[in-house]
């Protein structure tokens, strides 16, 4: 009974202020709370390579940095150019959740607080920005295709029939080439984004540099090449003070 009176009591008012002006206030962003932090996660925000003042100055150098990282599969160096450390100290749960009129959800974790916040943004950067990347460059696969392991997926991927039996090779023949990946010979390109002209695009992104706590955005396209692989996306750059950090990443 306790769980269903509130429920009661919110339909009661939303019914009411629909009743006097056949609309409901638009909610407005307000400053949200300095994420409650711990020793753990405070840390482990230290240990975060940080960025030296005015060392990404454009979204340019930013890619460049990125791209450098990659090539030498240095994901500690490439830590300091995505807004990991951004997205736990200026990332704002309630604005979030007031400009994009979103429904409260914790399958991140209670981002109110700052270890659900430090979680999801390790989980999101790196799986974007790196997982993905040496799957789709270093083998046949793409990130989001589930994988059979069983025989028919192991002669697919070129094994005999005898081999294609035991799963545990069918595994090794699709991840192997990922645990040390040789991205020495990466080739890439910078072009402008195909999204900055529309205008739906734009106010969202205004939303985006609100919640996040930035100063200004802009996005470009990433094409990456290694021999005879290829992949392509588009990035979403925040400024936050002096330096610019790669916020997002959209495939086409």
């Amino acid at each position: 009974m306790k769980q269903v009176l509130p429920l009661i009591t919110l339909m009661v008012f939303a019914f009411i202020g629909c009743e006097k002006g056949n609309e409901v206030p638009e909610p407005k962003a307000e400053p949200g709370e300095p994420a409650p932090m711990d020793d753990l996660t405070d840390g482990i925000l230290a240990a975060i390579p940080s960025a030296d003042e005015g060392e990404f100055p454009t979204p340019e150098a930013a890619m460049a940095f990125y791209v450098d990282c990659l090539k030498r599969g240095d994901v500690t160096s490439m830590a300091k150019v995505l807004a990991i450390k951004e997205r736990v100290t200026h990332w704002d749960f309630k604005k979030h959740t007031l400009l994009f009129d979103s429904d409260i959800s914790f399958w991140n974790g209670n981002e109110i607080h700052g270890h659900a916040k430090l979680g999801q943004a390790f989980r999101s950067f790196f799986t974007q920005f790196y997982d993905w990347v040496v799957i789709e460059l270093t083998t046949d696969l793409y990130w989001d295709a589930p994988i059979q392991l069983d025989e028919s997926q192991g002669i697919r991927l070129g094994m005999t029939a005898e081999e294609a039996k035991d799963t545990g090779k069918t595994f090794e023949k699709i991840i192997g080439p990922t645990r040390k990946p040789n991205l020495a010979a990466l080739e890439h390109k910078i072009a402008p984004s195909i999204l900055a002209g529309y205008e739906a695009h734009r106010q969202n992104m205004e939303k985006v540099m609100k919640r996040a706590g930035a100063d200004d955005w802009k996005c470009l396209l990433l094409g990456l090449k290694l021999e005879d692989r290829t992949t392509e996306f588009e990035i979403h750059f925040l400024k936050f003070g002096s330096n610019w950090k790669i916020w997002y990443r959209l495939d086409g």
